[in-house]
Order: structure tokens, then C-alpha cells, then sequence
């Protein structure tokens, strides 16, 4: 059953879960907004345009790993690609400080 990925609320279908973002969006809730702009679009769409989109987000075919693979190549190599990535393309030294700083840190947690 789809729900918000925000607050978790169900509904019957992808049609209900896009008509309920675009109304908190309309709202300003900061929330809702946050994750349109993040994982669907910057500009605001019409609620059946909304709907394509989430079946098109969410819809992993069965393969769950795969579509986590595609999410992540998507996000750091798409349109537009994640600002680490465009830096590692040419590292220096700051970059590559960060990095180690970074894998240090999560090695630990």
C-alpha cells in the first residue's frame, strides 16, 4: 500500500500519495517540500505528473538491490553529479584529506 515518505500516512494508491504531497507543498509544510525538491523536482508539478514520477521512483521490479544501485549511480553521476564527485575527478590535496577524514569516521561508527 503506497504512503508518504515523509509522514508515513497510507493511501489507496500513488494518485492519493500525490495529491496529498502537492497539497502539503502548496502549504509550504518544509518537510514535504524538502523531499519533492530532493528526489523529485525543483518545480511544481501537476498531481498526475507527480504520480508517474513516484511509480517511476519507487517501482523497483522485484530487484530491490538493483534499484538501490540505480539510485545511487543516478544521484551521484545523473544531471547533475554530486559536488564530491566533480572534485575527485581532479583531487588535491584538501579533497583527498576529506575523504580519509570521512572513511576514518565511518569506519569507526
Amino acid at each position: 500500500m503506497p504512503q508518504c515518505p515523509v509522514c508515513r500516512v497510507k493511501f489507496g494508491d500513488w494518485g492519493g500519495v500525490a495529491e496529498h504531497l502537492s497539497y502539503m507543498a502548496r502549504t509550504s509544510d518544509g518537510a514535504h517540500v524538502m523531499w519533492l525538491n530532493r528526489n523529485i523536482s525543483n518545480s511544481e508539478l501537476r498531481p498526475e505528473e507527480l504520480e508517474v514520477r513516484l511509480r517511476e521512483l519507487f517501482n523497483h521490479g522485484g530487484d530491490l538491490g538493483m534499484w538501490i544501485r540505480r539510485r545511487v549511480i543516478d544521484r551521484f553521476y545523473g544531471e547533475n553529479p554530486h559536488p564530491f564527485i566533480l572534485a575527485m575527478q581532479r583531487p588535491n590535496r584538501a579533497i583527498l584529506l576529506g575523504y580519509v577524514i570521512e572513511h576514518q569516521h565511518f569506519l569507526r561508527n
